[in-house]
């Protein structure tokens, strides 16, 4: 769940950095539908990822979502057919063995994306103005 929320502040990072009128003084506007969609985050980030990183993308996002937060889903129609059912609650016992190093390289790779766009992008003035 952590990783899940790290990327996604990595993946938001760099939308921000390149776009700052995303943030007023008072929230993050809205991210159009794609809050914890770690799939639509990179690619709206420009970060290019393998058909095996889009699917661990889709898995810890659903983590993010809810699997790792709650018992089961805030709406029966978060739950999919990747969601195996026992009774109302929704498990798994399968975690692919080098899913953790996927997730290692694809914060790394995302970390240094986001250092390469801030070094690209010139700083903020210090008045400027979150509207």
């Amino acid at each position: 769940m952590v990783f899940g929320f790290a990327l996604e502040n990595l993946a938001k990072g760099i939308i921000v950095c390149r776009d700052p009128s995303l943030v007023s003084r008072a929230r993050l506007k809205s991210w159009h539908g794609a809050e914890h969609d770690l799939v639509a985050l990179f690619s709206r980030a420009g970060i290019a990822v393998s058909t095996e990183e889009h699917q661990t993308l889709e898995r810890i996002a659903r983590i993010a979502e809810w699997k790792g937060r709650y018992p089961v889903a805030m709406s029966f129609y978060e739950v999919g057919a990747q969601d195996p059912i026992i009774g109302h609650i929704a498990v798994s016992n399968v975690w692919p063995a080098d899913e953790f190093a996927r997730l290692c390289q694809l914060y790394e790779r995302a970390k240094a994306f986001l250092v390469e766009t801030m070094e690209k992008v010139s700083p903020l003035p210090a008045d400027y103005k979150f509207e």
